[in-house]
């Protein structure tokens, strides 16, 4: 139901993807004292490296390249694809001096690739002493800045699971329209604390139109006021700009119902909370949202003392995250 519902929607947007992003956006984060996270976020610019490298984008491959060896000295691996990525962009200098810092490097992992490297210093030596400062027919192009060091800068970067590991928080504004005609629409907003790259938790505070039903049949109805913690998972990431969240919660409904013969009473419940989300990335700091959410009530007592049904309310939602 939820595919069939938000299929349209998200073949819209794929067919929107932009499909390039400026090398200048890679931006280094600061190393830190834990070295597990140090390790975590080179993993992932290895990863970019390797994409700028197929795709024959070989400055911005050296970029990431630096940026891991940044993050982790002693990858012999990201060293020797960063003399790789120079050479290829026709920094032979840059690329010499990478294959030399590899062949002194006493880590094991250089035994392997010692007769290959020792043949690329030997090659390049010989280039370098001709003159040449490019491969055959290729014209250098220019290099990009280097990576910056701090904060990183509000543009996307592709490939990476989180973009921004600095900001760690998230405040949430969403307005949603219920499924159901005679329900009026919701409002709330929520603060989110990101744990890991792929999971946040918080909670979700607002109101929402009800359309519930006696099991005499007899129409209620009202607007309930919620407290929603929950948790999101990102399942997927598209192009480094589209995120395919998944998430849910448990949360409690304080309500104001109404029956056909106008008697209101206070109500409250439990209810459960689940969502699928796609998420559009404008920038380092704003995020729009587009979700369908299903709550499902617990039976409370109507105006009437009569018990109400359990009910399944549908959402369709849009939102605006603020990330700090």
């Amino acid at each position: 139901m939820i595919l069939k519902v938000f299929g349209p929607c998200l073949g819209i947007l794929l067919m929107i993807l932009p499909p390039k992003v400026s090398a200048t956006a890679i931006s280094c984060p600061r190393p830190r004292g834990d070295q597990e996270w140090n390790k975590a976020e080179g993993r992932r610019y290895f990863g970019l490296g390797n994409t700028m490298f197929k795709a024959e984008k070989y400055t911005e491959a050296a970029l990431a390249f630096e940026c891991v060896l940044t993050l982790v000295p002693y990858s012999m691996n990201s060293r020797h694809r960063l003399a790789e990525s120079y050479e290829k962009a026709g920094e032979l200098e840059k690329a010499l001096e990478q294959y030399r810092l590899a062949l002194a490097d006493d880590n094991p992992e250089a035994e392997a690739l010692r007769p290959e490297l020792q043949k690329k210093v030997d090659e390049l030596e010989a280039r370098v002493a001709r003159g040449e400062s490019s491969p055959v027919g290729t014209p250098a192009p220019p290099m990009p800045p280097r990576p910056r060091m701090g904060k990183p800068a509000p543009r996307i970067i592709p490939g990476l699971l989180e973009d921004f590991p600095d900001r760690r928080h998230r405040v949430d504004l969403h307005l949603g329209l219920n499924t159901s005609a005679s329900s009026d629409p919701a409002t709330f907003v929520g603060y989110f604390w990101r744990h890991n790259p792929r999971v946040s938790w918080g909670a979700d505070v607002g109101s929402l139109g009800l359309g519930l039903s006696a099991p005499s049949g007899a129409a209620i109805t009202g607007r309930g006021y919620f407290v929603l913690p929950s948790a999101e998972f990102i399942y997927a990431q598209l192009g480094g700009l589209f995120h395919i969240v998944f998430g849910g919660g448990l949360g409690y409904l304080f309500a104001q119902l109404e029956n056909t013969q106008k008697v209101t009473a206070d109500a409250h419940t439990g209810f459960a909370s689940l969502f699928m989300a796609l998420d559009y990335r404008i920038n380092a700091l704003l995020c729009v949202r587009f979700s369908l959410r299903y709550h499902y009530i617990l039976g409370m007592t109507g105006p009437g003392d009569e018990s109400l049904d359990r009910s399944i309310t549908g959402l369709y939602e849009l939102g605006l995250t603020y990330r700090f």
